[in-house]
């Protein structure tokens, strides 16, 4: 089951998703898609719903700016292209968002907290688009002022809705989309992650050296640093090889802006612990994080790393 907070990495290109959330949102080839008109989606923007959901949910996370650029490829399925110009009317279904709340809460059985409209006021909506006569797809294109989001507990959700098609039928599965989208915070980015990690087979004796070790420097490894509140966010550890890590999920990181000071926890957080008498800091100058954290009872792993901002994520 997917996590909504959890999405690989964002791209502002939609393309070519199934028309069907049963098929495990894989992209089915267009002459095995039925002749509709739907949103889309690529293997890289897969939703954070669960297969099977009603409604695909998609997050995305913006710098801060009053009008961000975000678009939305509008497909026509099926063995051919569009036969004459099909005008695509654009909406939004307000009645999705809470309809995707109960859906979660009945099949999951998970509680989503904060799930709230965009207010129209930070975004401005094309009311149709038209996909060309012989072709296959249109992009419209969102302005989004994520400078206007200040409360990072709610989730902004802006629920996009194909309400007419011109000579075309709307798909039942993706004519309605939930879009996600939110602001990075300061921390936010690609991080080279260099120190060592440390993985003992017995206690804190017979230290795995297959897996632990010194990171490589050339090329270092990289890590997402991902927006989850004002002042966390989550991030990815590997072990030096870039295998991953089982055993601690939902590695989080809490700066106080006071102090830049960091907490490193995880899910459950009993997983995990700070190493004691270590100093966990952000230099907001070079944009670094040095941590040291520790986990595990019978074998014992220790990181000692650092994360040196890399690029926008």
């Amino acid at each position: 089951m997917k996590k909504y907070l959890n999405i690989i990495t964002l791209a502002l290109s939609i393309t070519g998703l199934s028309s069907c959330l049963k098929d495990d949102k894989a992209n089915l080839t267009p002459d095995n898609s039925p002749a509709v008109v739907e949103f889309s989606s690529s293997n890289v923007e897969l939703p954070a719903s669960s297969t099977g959901s009603n409604y695909a949910l998609f997050v995305r996370t913006f710098e801060r700016g009053p009008e961000m650029d975000v678009p939305f490829d509008v497909n026509y399925t099926g063995g051919a292209a569009a036969p004459q110009d099909i005008k695509v009317t654009i909406g939004v279904k307000a009645a999705a968002i809470q309809e995707y709340v109960a859906e979660r809460l009945s099949k999951d059985h998970i509680t989503l907290t904060g799930f709230t409209e965009l207010p129209s006021n930070l975004y401005t909506l094309p009311t149709d688009v038209v996909i060309k006569k012989g072709e296959r797809k249109t992009t419209i294109h969102v302005k989004f002022n994520s400078a206007g989001i200040n409360n990072f507990s709610l989730k902004y959700i802006l629920p996009l809705s194909i309400t007419a098609a011109d000579g075309a039928t709307v798909s039942g599965n993706f004519g309605t989309i939930l879009a996600q989208l939110g602001v990075k915070n300061a921390y936010d980015g690609i991080y080279d992650l260099t120190g060592t990690i440390t993985r003992y087979n017995n206690g804190t004796t017979n230290p795995d050296n297959s897996l632990g070790g010194t990171y490589p420097t050339n090329p270092p490894l990289t890590s997402a640093v991902t927006t989850i509140g004002a002042t966390q966010n989550t991030f990815q550890l590997f072990w030096r090889d870039g295998s991953g890590i089982a055993g601690i999920d939902g590695l989080n990181l809490a700066v106080d802006p006071a102090t830049n000071l960091v907490t490193v926890t995880t899910n459950p957080a009993t997983v995990l612990a700070n190493t004691p008498g270590e100093v966990n800091k952000y230099d907001p100058a070079t944009k670094t994080f040095k941590l040291h954290f520790t986990w595990g009872a019978t074998n014992k792993r220790i990181a000692n790393i650092t994360l040196k901002y890399n690029r926008v994520r």
